[in-house]
Protein backbone atom coordinates (compact mmCIF):
# COMPACT_ATOMS: atom_id res chain seq x y z
CA UNK A 1 0.00 0.00 0.00
CA UNK A 2 3.05 2.28 1.01
CA UNK A 3 4.41 1.94 -2.07
CA UNK A 4 1.45 2.43 -4.38
CA UNK A 5 0.63 5.68 -2.61
CA UNK A 6 4.41 6.70 -2.99
CA UNK A 7 3.77 6.13 -6.96
CA UNK A 8 0.67 8.04 -6.94
CA UNK A 9 2.08 11.12 -5.14
CA UNK A 10 5.17 10.61 -7.45
CA UNK A 11 2.85 10.74 -10.59
CA UNK A 12 0.81 13.93 -9.09
CA UNK A 13 3.55 15.81 -8.35
CA UNK A 14 5.03 15.23 -11.70
CA UNK A 15 2.06 16.20 -12.96
CA UNK A 16 1.71 19.30 -11.07
CA UNK A 17 5.27 20.22 -12.39
CA UNK A 18 4.21 19.61 -16.20
CA UNK A 19 0.67 21.45 -15.59
CA UNK A 20 1.01 24.56 -17.32
CA UNK A 21 -1.23 24.06 -19.63
CA UNK A 22 -3.97 22.82 -17.08
CA UNK A 23 -6.98 24.68 -15.88
CA UNK A 24 -7.42 26.28 -12.45
CA UNK A 25 -10.13 23.18 -11.39
CA UNK A 26 -7.60 20.36 -12.81
CA UNK A 27 -5.01 22.02 -10.27
CA UNK A 28 -7.17 22.17 -7.26
CA UNK A 29 -8.72 18.47 -7.74
CA UNK A 30 -4.87 17.75 -8.29
CA UNK A 31 -3.72 19.25 -4.78
CA UNK A 32 -6.52 17.66 -3.44
CA UNK A 33 -5.26 14.13 -4.16
CA UNK A 34 -1.72 15.49 -2.32
CA UNK A 35 -3.31 15.82 0.47
CA UNK A 36 -5.08 12.75 0.58
CA UNK A 37 -1.93 10.65 -0.22
CA UNK A 38 -0.48 12.58 2.73
CA UNK A 39 -3.16 11.63 5.08
CA UNK A 40 -2.90 8.40 3.75
CA UNK A 41 1.20 8.19 4.32
CA UNK A 42 0.72 9.73 7.67
CA UNK A 43 -2.39 7.46 8.99
CA UNK A 44 0.05 4.34 7.57
CA UNK A 45 3.20 6.14 9.75
CA UNK A 46 1.42 5.95 12.63
CA UNK A 47 0.27 2.17 12.25
CA UNK A 48 3.67 1.48 11.93
CA UNK A 49 4.83 3.35 14.93
CA UNK A 50 2.18 2.17 17.42
CA UNK A 51 3.42 -1.39 15.90
CA UNK A 52 6.99 -0.54 16.56
CA UNK A 53 6.39 0.59 19.72
CA UNK A 54 4.12 -2.44 20.64
CA UNK A 55 7.10 -4.53 19.66
CA UNK A 56 9.24 -2.61 22.15
CA UNK A 57 7.09 -3.28 24.62
CA UNK A 58 7.40 -6.76 23.67
CA UNK A 59 11.07 -6.87 24.00
CA UNK A 60 11.17 -4.76 27.50
CA UNK A 61 8.73 -7.39 28.61
CA UNK A 62 10.62 -10.19 27.53
CA UNK A 63 13.88 -8.82 28.93
CA UNK A 64 12.36 -8.35 32.65
CA UNK A 65 11.49 -11.97 32.09
CA UNK A 66 14.99 -13.15 31.21
CA UNK A 67 16.36 -11.01 34.06
CA UNK A 68 13.71 -12.51 36.51
CA UNK A 69 14.47 -15.99 35.17
CA UNK A 70 18.56 -15.15 35.31
CA UNK A 71 17.89 -13.57 39.38
CA UNK A 72 15.86 -17.03 40.30
CA UNK A 73 18.89 -19.34 38.23
CA UNK A 74 20.91 -17.32 40.20
CA UNK A 75 19.52 -17.67 43.69
CA UNK A 76 19.08 -21.59 43.11
CA UNK A 77 22.78 -22.32 42.60
CA UNK A 78 23.34 -19.75 45.76
CA UNK A 79 20.95 -22.42 47.74
CA UNK A 80 21.93 -25.56 45.80
CA UNK A 81 25.54 -24.75 46.74
CA UNK A 82 24.76 -24.18 50.44
CA UNK A 83 23.13 -27.56 50.91
CA UNK A 84 26.16 -28.99 49.41
CA UNK A 85 28.77 -27.45 51.78
CA UNK A 86 26.78 -28.21 54.39
CA UNK A 87 26.61 -31.56 53.53
CA UNK A 88 30.02 -31.83 53.09
CA UNK A 89 31.01 -30.41 57.03
CA UNK A 90 27.86 -32.76 58.50
CA UNK A 91 29.88 -35.74 56.89
CA UNK A 92 33.48 -34.11 57.47
CA UNK A 93 31.79 -33.43 60.88
CA UNK A 94 30.88 -37.07 61.14
CA UNK A 95 33.87 -38.12 60.40
CA UNK A 96 35.65 -36.52 62.40
CA UNK A 97 33.69 -37.43 65.66
CA UNK A 98 34.48 -41.18 64.95
CA UNK A 99 38.46 -40.73 64.19
CA UNK A 100 38.45 -39.05 67.65
CA UNK A 101 36.21 -41.70 69.22
CA UNK A 102 38.59 -44.28 67.94
CA UNK A 103 41.52 -42.33 68.94
CA UNK A 104 40.15 -42.19 72.81
CA UNK A 105 39.30 -45.95 72.68
CA UNK A 106 42.93 -46.60 71.34
CA UNK A 107 44.26 -44.55 74.45
CA UNK A 108 41.91 -46.18 76.77
CA UNK A 109 43.01 -49.38 75.95
CA UNK A 110 46.92 -48.19 76.01
CA UNK A 111 45.96 -46.82 79.41
CA UNK A 112 44.78 -50.26 80.26
CA UNK A 113 47.92 -51.75 78.82
CA UNK A 114 50.45 -49.89 80.48
CA UNK A 115 48.81 -50.00 83.69
CA UNK A 116 48.82 -53.91 82.88
CA UNK A 117 52.19 -53.84 82.15
CA UNK A 118 53.37 -51.91 85.33
CA UNK A 119 51.48 -54.22 87.51
CA UNK A 120 53.01 -57.34 85.65
CA UNK A 121 56.79 -55.30 86.25
CA UNK A 122 56.02 -55.13 89.85
CA UNK A 123 54.78 -58.65 90.57
CA UNK A 124 57.15 -60.51 88.40
CA UNK A 125 60.75 -58.51 89.05
CA UNK A 126 63.34 -56.89 86.96
CA UNK A 127 62.31 -55.18 83.47
CA UNK A 128 65.40 -58.01 82.28
CA UNK A 129 62.84 -60.76 83.22
CA UNK A 130 59.85 -59.09 81.74
CA UNK A 131 61.48 -58.50 78.48
CA UNK A 132 62.84 -62.20 77.86
CA UNK A 133 59.78 -63.50 79.01
CA UNK A 134 57.79 -60.89 76.87
CA UNK A 135 59.75 -63.07 73.59
CA UNK A 136 57.54 -65.87 74.68
CA UNK A 137 54.11 -63.68 75.27
CA UNK A 138 53.93 -62.86 71.91
CA UNK A 139 54.02 -66.01 70.45
CA UNK A 140 51.83 -67.58 72.87
CA UNK A 141 54.32 -69.28 74.92
CA UNK A 142 55.14 -69.18 78.59
CA UNK A 143 55.43 -65.93 80.59
CA UNK A 144 53.31 -65.23 83.53
CA UNK A 145 49.99 -65.60 83.78
CA UNK A 146 48.95 -62.07 82.50
CA UNK A 147 51.38 -62.53 79.47
CA UNK A 148 48.03 -64.37 77.90
CA UNK A 149 45.57 -61.15 78.23
CA UNK A 150 48.24 -58.86 77.61
CA UNK A 151 48.88 -60.71 74.30
CA UNK A 152 44.88 -61.07 73.44
CA UNK A 153 44.25 -57.27 74.51
CA UNK A 154 47.05 -56.26 71.96
CA UNK A 155 45.21 -58.68 69.20
CA UNK A 156 41.74 -57.47 69.45
CA UNK A 157 43.90 -53.66 69.04
CA UNK A 158 45.10 -54.94 66.08
CA UNK A 159 41.59 -56.77 64.77
CA UNK A 160 39.78 -53.24 65.57
CA UNK A 161 42.41 -51.01 63.89
CA UNK A 162 42.02 -53.46 60.41
CA UNK A 163 38.26 -53.91 61.12
CA UNK A 164 36.98 -50.29 62.29
CA UNK A 165 34.56 -51.84 64.92
CA UNK A 166 34.57 -54.28 68.15
CA UNK A 167 32.76 -57.42 68.30
CA UNK A 168 30.90 -58.28 71.11
CA UNK A 169 33.45 -60.63 72.39
CA UNK A 170 36.18 -57.80 72.83
CA UNK A 171 33.94 -55.65 75.04
CA UNK A 172 34.52 -58.08 78.00
CA UNK A 173 37.00 -57.07 81.10
CA UNK A 174 40.24 -55.41 80.61
CA UNK A 175 41.67 -56.35 84.02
Amino acid sequence: KRQEADRKLASIVSAVEEGSGHSLGAREREVRELEHCIEELREQLKSEISQVAASHDDLDRRGEQCSASVARLREDCKEAMQREVRSRLDRERGLRDEVEQHVSEVRAELGTLVAQLHLQLRSDGSPQELSSRGAGMGSGGGGSSRGPMLSQHSARLVARRGSGSESPSDSGSHA
